[in-house]
């Protein structure tokens, strides 16, 4: 260990003088450092000097002769256009004089002007006035040398009103661009020369179907949309010189120099001017306010042309064609949007308002259909179209319930509705219902987001209100004076019953239906199909009292013809069994089997109870064990018998008692 520690001593002590020169060599480094930044700092200043005496000058020489140049030669180029626009003039005043061969001299040395000196600036005119502005597909591209040249003359003599004369252009730009593309349009369908026709532009499109008519409007709205996207370059590069005039941020002179392929950079053209922060906030705000209300602009003459096909077209529309129309109104709309990067409300606000026309319109046709079709129904078993087992056979695939479109040859109509299993035989209105019940689930599909809280609203009211005009219809018997039926009898409590359970079977279906499409702030609509299923439930239940009370009044009449004496079976008692058979028979092929024999059921422990309460009545019981209750207990064994032998009761007779109480 003592030899370890000598080792190391020896090792530091013989490295000691290299760590010392190295931090003296340090010192020396850093004092020579020092020394060449202020040396080159001093060199930095002298160069700026001889700069600014020596180099700037002449520079500032150059660019001013150069600049003198291309003045002299606008100047001579204006004045052969001058000299060019006066040709026609002096031509006629020669002719005037039978001077003709001066005239044409004259007119060989101005075509020879126009081939050789104007030959460019014509052939500007023509890219520039060829084709009109939304014909433009390609790359948004401006004359940015043009640009720079008319914005940076306006800015350097301080000519700021000239945004008031940009914008009443701008949108006389908007305005013609929309009747442009109209017309041009409508001379493509009707394959008219341009000039061949002065009819109103309204009322042509009002005309149109809705395809070529939706067509048209989206090549209006793309041609202003784009009208608006090189609105947007031209005032960015407004933008981008007037931050460069009040040198505002190297980044933008350099952004802006890139930007231009002109031969004269605008630093050039704006050396001399330097705006005032307060002229540069104006002219600032000014560019910010003006593409929004442009943008508005464009989407108010957009509502023009929407508006101009009339509102009753609109509400005449099915709801695939009303959607297509909201997706071309919101996409254009989204474009406004992400070009503005906040929100224009024109295209949104007619879009909103003719929706909720366009859903009163739907909901009253419907509501008012059905009025009219459930106060005329006769209360028959009504033959089931193809069209509607259709739909329950679509909602049985896909659990979607959706309205089909008819054939043109429909299959042979049934007298009953098969779903789930089981036949529904009901009325017509309970098939007209489903119809438009389907008919208001395609719509909230095809327009989940838009409507989907005033569907469920308008849904909920249909129902309710079929629910309860059945009841007045039937269960008050209004059918009676509506459509002139002699009596409520049977059949029509079972139809009107099945046609309820028909509806009640979708119900479940529509309530996970709108909440998987409402917002969770609107999940509470929802428990309106809660209350809903339990009203046509009790309805249902009401009915069948209802069928029990129409036979129990029947036997208490006939009981009170009933002697306890004769043949068996009675005569009262054999009516009783012919008004149970009747009632069995009318109803047995409408109602489900299950009801069918709880209503039976029903109707046998009333039979009992009122042949009991007849029985003490007449002071005949088993205490007193005469013949008339022997006869009794006989009479009633063989209607019991007999009811055993009706269908309802194939698998349930033994639930039938033949003992009195």
């Amino acid at each position: 260990l003592d030899s370890v520690e000598i080792d190391i001593a020896y090792h530091l002590s013989k490295k000691s003088s290299s760590f010392f020169q190295l931090m003296t060599s340090h010192d020396q480094l850093r004092k020579l450092l020092l020394n060449a930044i202020t040396v080159a700092n001093i060199l930095r200043q002298q160069v700026h000097c001889i700069d600014e005496m020596l180099c700037s000058r002449w520079l500032r020489l150059i660019y001013l002769k150069q600049r003198r140049a291309r003045c002299a030669m606008l100047a001579a180029k204006l004045d052969l256009v001058n000299a060019v626009s006066q040709t026609q003039a002096t031509v006629q005043s020669l002719l005037a004089s039978s001077d003709y061969l001066a005239a044409l001299e004259l007119i060989a040395t101005t075509r020879a002007v126009l081939n050789e000196e104007l030959k460019e600036f014509l052939n500007f005119m023509r890219s520039e006035f060829k084709e009109p502005m939304h014909n433009d597909d390609a790359v948004l591209e401006f004359d940015l040398y043009c640009l720079n040249s008319i914005v940076t003359g306006l800015i350097r003599l301080r000519e700021f009103r000239f945004f008031a004369t940009f914008k009443e252009e701008t949108f006389s730009l908007i305005k013609n661009l929309v009747r442009q593309v109209a017309r041009e349009e409508i001379n493509v369908i009707h394959r008219l020369a341009p000039t061949d026709t002065e009819k109103n532009l309204a009322e042509e499109m009002r005309n149109f179907p809705f395809d070529v008519w939706l067509d048209v409007f989206t090549k209006i709205a793309s041609a202003v949309l784009r009208f608006c996207k090189k609105l947007k370059i031209v005032l960015e590069r407004i933008c981008a010189l007037i931050d460069y005039a009040i040198h505002k941020s190297t980044a933008d002179d350099c952004s802006l120099n890139r930007a231009t392929t002109a031969t004269v950079q605008p630093a050039n053209l704006l050396n001399d001017v330097c705006l005032s922060q307060y002229d540069a906030d104006t002219l600032h705000d000014t560019v910010e306010e003006f593409l929004p209300q442009a943008c508005t602009y464009a989407e108010e003459r957009l509502c023009r042309v929407l508006s101009a096909r009339g509102k009753e077209k609109y509400v005449k529309l099915s709801g695939e064609e009303f959607a297509r129309l909201v997706h071309v109104i919101n996409k254009h709309d989204d474009e406004f949007q992400n070009l503005l990067n906040r929100p224009v409300v024109a295209l949104r606000a007619f879009l909103r308002s003719q929706l909720n026309l366009y859903m009163q319109s739907f909901h009253e046709d419907r509501k008012t259909k059905l009025t009219t079709i459930i106060d005329s129904e006769m209360w028959k078993r009504a033959d089931v179209p193809s069209m509607f087992q259709d739909i329950v056979d679509r909602f049985s695939l896909t659990k979607k319930l959706q309205d089909v479109t008819p054939v043109q040859q429909e299959r042979s109509s049934r007298s009953y509705l098969s779903l789930g299993g089981e036949k529904y035989v009901v009325v017509g209105t309970a098939l007209i219902l489903l119809q438009i019940v389907a008919q208001y689930c395609q719509l909230v599909d095809e327009l989940p987001l838009l409507c989907t809280g005033n569907v469920l609203s308008f849904l909920i009211e249909i129902l309710k209100a079929y629910n309860s005009r059945c009841c007045q219809l039937i269960l008050g018997a209004g059918a009676v004076e509506v459509v002139g039926l002699k009596t409520i009898a049977a059949v029509h409590l079972a139809l009107s019953c099945r046609s309820l359970q028909l509806i009640a079977y979708f119900i479940p279906h529509l309530h996970s239906f709108f909440e998987s499409h409402l917002p969770e702030t609107s999940q509470h609509q929802t428990r309106h199909f809660v209350q809903l299923l339990k009203d046509y439930e009790d309805h249902v239940n009401e009915i069948f009292n209802k069928m029990v009370s129409i036979v129990e009044l029947c036997i208490v009449q006939l009981l009170d013809k009933w002697s306890l004496s004769g043949s068996l079976p009675s005569s009262a008692f054999m009516l009783i069994f012919k008004q149970i058979r009747r009632f069995h028979d009318s109803v047995n092929d409408i109602l489900k089997p299950d009801d069918l024999k709880k209503v039976m059921l029903r109707i046998y422990g009333s039979i009992r109870k009122s042949v009991d309460a007849d029985l003490q009545r007449r002071g005949v019981n088993a205490k007193t064990a005469n013949d008339e209750y022997k006869f009794a207990c006989d009479d009633f064994c063989l209607l019991v018998e007999t009811m055993r032998t009706l269908p309802a009761f194939n698998d349930a007779g033994e639930l039938l008692d033949a003992a009195l109480l």
